[in-house]
């Protein structure tokens, strides 16, 4: 058995957005994976402008798209960052 499939717990919350439900529905199209993709990245930067773009996209892309999990970390790494300053 190989060890290269592990479980996402935290992954696949949105149905539009997990692998499965993409390949599985023809209804859903990797335009639309982007469409929703760049809307989560416009929302995610103009809450936080000084993030970098590509930093951002590729956060969303780590969390299979989850928006409100990355809004969690960024805002959980900001408090941090506050503290220490």
């Amino acid at each position: 058995m190989s060890n290269k499939i592990q479980a996402k717990p935290l992954f696949a919350r949105n149905t539009l957005t997990s692998e499965y439900a993409l390949l599985s529905n023809p209804h859903n199209s990797f335009s639309a994976y982007e469409e929703q993709l760049e809307n989560n990245l416009r929302v995610l930067l103009a809450k936080y402008p000084h993030l970098s773009r590509q930093k951002v996209r590729d956060l969303l892309e780590e969390l299979d798209n989850n928006c409100q999990l990355a809004m969690q970390i960024l805002d959980e790494e900001q408090q941090h960052c506050t503290r220490i300053v």
